[in-house]
C-alpha cells in the first residue's frame, strides 16, 4: 500500500505532540509509531523499510510533515526551542488540533474498526520487540492507575524520556516510581536514565528486561553495572522480566475493584 502524503500526516503528528505534553524528542521512536496508528494501511514491512540514509521511509515521511508544520507556524524550529532534536507545538498548532478533534477521533475510530490497532495505546501490529515494549508500557500505566497513581508513558525530564513514570499527582514534580523497558538495547542508556531519576527524585527504580525470561539471569546480566559505574542504584533497582509484569498485570486486572477499595482514601 502507498505511504500517506505529508499533508495527511500533519494533524496526527500535531495531535500526538500535543498529547505528549507539547513537545517530543526526535530520538524517541515512539512518536513515529503513535502517528502510524492513524494509518491502518501501513504494514510492518513498510514501518521498518529503510532509506539509503538509514532512516526508515516512514520516519522520513513524518519528518517532512514536521518541516511543513514548522513553515506553517504550527511547530517550532528547534533553534527557537533552544535545544536540538525537540519538536514543540505552537499556539497555532494547538488551535488546529482543537478545531479538528472530531475529525481526528474519526480517523482513529476507523483504524480501530479495521483492526489495525489493539487499543488506543497500541499503534499497530508492530514488529515483535516494539509490540512487547508498547504492551509492557500499557500494563505498567494501567497498574499505576489502579493503585491511584498518575501514570504517564513517555515522560520527559531534562534530556531523558522515561518509558513510564508514576506520580502521586499530575501537578507534583516528583516521580515516585520510574520504569525502563529494555530489549536487546543499550543497557548503559537505560541505567543512566534510572540513575538520573534516582538523583533528582529519589524514585523507586524498576528495570524490565524483555529478552530474558529468567529474572535471576537478568539480574546476573546487570551485576557488572551495579558493582561498577552504577553502584549507587544497584540496591535501589528492581529487575523484572516481561513475564513478571504480565503476571502482576493479570492480578491487578482481575482484582481491580478490590484493589481500588484498599487504596481509596
Amino acid at each position: 500500500m502507498p505511504y500517506p502524503p505529508g499533508h495527511d500526516i500533519e494533524l496526527p503528528l500535531l495531535k500526538e505532540i500535543h498529547d505528549a505534553g507539547g513537545d517530543v524528542f526526535i530520538r524517541d521512536r515512539q512518536i513515529y509509531l503513535r502517528v502510524a496508528r492513524y494509518f491502518p494501511q501501513l504494514t510492518d514491512e513498510e514501518l521498518i523499510r529503510r532509506t539509503r540514509a538509514s532512516d526508515t521511509v516512514w520516519e522520513n515521511r513524518v519528518q517532512w510533515a514536521r518541516l511543513q508544520l514548522v513553515k506553517q507556524g504550527e511547530l517550532l524550529n528547534w533553534r527557537d526551542v533552544g535545544r536540538q532534536g525537540i519538536w514543540r507545538i505552537t499556539d497555532r498548532g494547538v488551535r488546529r488540533v482543537m478545531e479538528n478533534q472530531k475529525y481526528i477521533e474519526g480517523i482513529l475510530e476507523s483504524a480501530r474498526q479495521h483492526h489495525a490497532v489493539a487499543d488506543s495505546l497500541q499503534p499497530l501490529d508492530l514488529p515483535a520487540e516494539l509490540a512487547i515494549h508498547s504492551r509492557i508500557q500499557n500494563q505498567l500505566e494501567v497498574i499505576g492507575q489502579i493503585l491511584g497513581k498518575y501514570a504517564k508513558r513517555e515522560y520527559r525530564q531534562d534530556m531523558y524520556r522515561y518509558d513510564v513514570v508514576w506520580k502521586d499527582a499530575d501537578y507534583l514534580p516528583r516521580a515516585t516510581h520510574c520504569f525502563e523497558v529494555q530489549h536487546k538495547g543499550n543497557l548503559v542508556e537505560a541505567l543512566a536514565k534510572l540513575k538520573h531519576a534516582y538523583d533528582i527524585w529519589g524514585s523507586i527504580l524498576i528495570l524490565i528486561i524483555t529478552d530474558e525470561k529468567d529474572r535471576l539471569k537478568a539480574s546476573e546480566l546487570l551485576r557488572p553495572y551495579f558493582t561498577g559505574v552504577f553502584h549507587e542504584i544497584g540496591s535501589a533497582t528492581t529487575v523484572l522480566t516481561a513475564d513478571d509484569v504480565g503476571d502482576i498485570f493479570d492480578v491487578f486486572d482481575r482484582h481491580q475493584q478490590t484493589i481500588n477499595q484498599f487504596t481509596s482514601r
